[in-house]
């Protein structure tokens, strides 16, 4: 069963999400710790979107392994 299109974009998207950028977020995240220090606004200004960027790749990760499992049932 081949794939559609718009699985494979999605792979392709979640690639390039994860594998590329991967060290790009983590050092968001880590400048915003330490921002956190000394400037409170600034360093959760930073921390947030690489939180949400993780825990959106989490879930979709976790989703995309439940349904393939299912499928193989």
């Amino acid at each position: 069963m081949k794939p559609d299109s718009q699985t494979k974009m999605k792979y392709r998207l979640l690639f390039v999400f994860t594998d590329k950028f991967m060290f790009l977020w983590l050092f968001i995240a880590a400048g915003g710790l330490v921002t956190l220090n000394f400037h409170k606004v600034i360093g959760i200004i930073l921390c947030v979107p690489a939180v949400l960027f993780f825990t959106t790749v989490f879930v979709m990760l976790l989703v995309s392994n439940y349904r393939h499992r299912a499928k193989d049932k």
